[in-house]
């Protein structure tokens, strides 16, 4: 994956948050859904697999001289369950995490998330994989920032008289 690129997601992703956390912190006082501890916390760990997935295929060296880093590189490079198992796992907890959202953002989500399955181990040229990474990221990141509240629970402020 060229480096341009991995910036530019890194940047998208990071954008999204400064922006949810901007507004949220503007309507601070409006009523709205809070996600569960938990379903952040599957979230996150989604979000991490994914990220360790993509380093291992794209930036094995990065995860090799961590311990247990050079067999999780084999296993997530090597043909296989493993491989498949390592990507869906994540995944599938991303979607579980986000279930409340609302179900045309999960379907676009999911859709995305699914392609990059189907250009990973279905023998897609690199360019079209990228472009299936490049639209789940932007998915992602879109669907928590417009989609999802981030601060902390807590009731809204009752409105002076």
């Amino acid at each position: 994956m060229p480096a341009w690129l991995t910036f530019a997601l890194l940047a998208v992703a990071a954008a999204a948050v400064v922006v949810r956390v901007a507004s949220a912190l503007r309507r601070r006082g409006q009523r709205g859904g809070r996600l569960a501890p938990v379903d952040v916390a599957l979230v996150a760990l989604g979000v991490l697999g994914l990220v360790l997935h993509c380093t291992a295929m794209f930036r094995r060296g990065l995860l090799a001289p961590l311990p247990g880093g050079s067999a999780y590189v084999d296993l997530v490079t090597t043909p296989g369950f493993g491989t498949v198992a390592l990507y869906v796992v994540p995944a599938a907890l991303v979607l579980i995490g986000l279930r409340r959202v609302g179900a045309l953002p999960w379907v676009l989500l999911a859709s995305a998330l699914v392609a990059v399955g189907v250009t990973m181990y279905g023998g897609s040229p690199l360019a079209v994989h990228l472009t299936a990474i490049t639209a789940a990221v932007l998915a992602l990141s879109a669907l928590i920032a417009l989609r999802t509240p981030v601060l902390p629970g807590g009731r809204p402020r009752p409105r002076a008289a």
